[in-house]
Formats: structure tokens, sequence, C-alpha cells
């Protein structure tokens, strides 16, 4: 159930296919439900939204090596190498709490 301030944003590309299991995939059109972070804790290896001033993206997120960064990680690494953002850079940010796939018939 969706709890206040919960919101969907739609996924697109093909960073989080998990080929390993793709139960634990986020495809491409999929509806992603998150819930907004609230403080500075970041529970790393857990996936998030990360919005900044030039958009948004889902990743797995991971600490960097300079603490005004972080390790943004897709789950298909074969194809998409993991990156860092600024910090200063994120406007919001949000945990992934749900995934819903959707079948075009």
């Amino acid at each position: 159930p969706q709890q206040e301030g919960d919101f969907f944003i739609s996924a697109r590309g093909r960073s989080m296919l998990d080929v390993a299991d793709p139960s634990h995939s986020i495809p491409d059109g999929a509806m992603v439900m998150c819930r907004p972070k609230s403080g500075s804790f970041i529970e790393w290896g857990e996936i998030y939204c990360v919005a900044t001033r030039e958009g948004y993206v889902i990743k797995k997120l991971m600490p960097s090596d300079d603490d005004a960064y972080i390790r943004c990680v897709s789950t298909n690494e074969a194809e998409f190498p993991p990156y860092e953002i600024p910090k200063a850079e994120i406007v919001g940010i949000g945990r992934v709490i749900a995934v819903v796939s959707v079948m075009r018939l």
C-alpha cells in the first residue's frame, strides 16, 4: 500500500536489468515506487532514485572514496559501468520500495 509522500516514476533503459536473476530487474518501462528519504543516512547497497538538476537515475548506491560524491552502480554492470555523482548536484532522493512491470499486449 502506498504511504503519504510515496511517488512513482517510470524506469528507462537497460542499466538495471539483472541478467543472472531477471526477477530482481527493473525493466525499461516499469513503474518504480519510491519513498522520499529524509535525513542524510543512505543505506549503502540499496536501490534509490536520485534526482539531479539534469534528471534522475535509478541505481544501487555505494560510498565513494571521496566524501563529496556517491557511487552509482547499475545491476547490468557489464554494459553500464559505475560512476559517481557529486552530492552537491543531488536535489532529491527516494528509496525504491516496489517495481511494477508493465506488459504491453
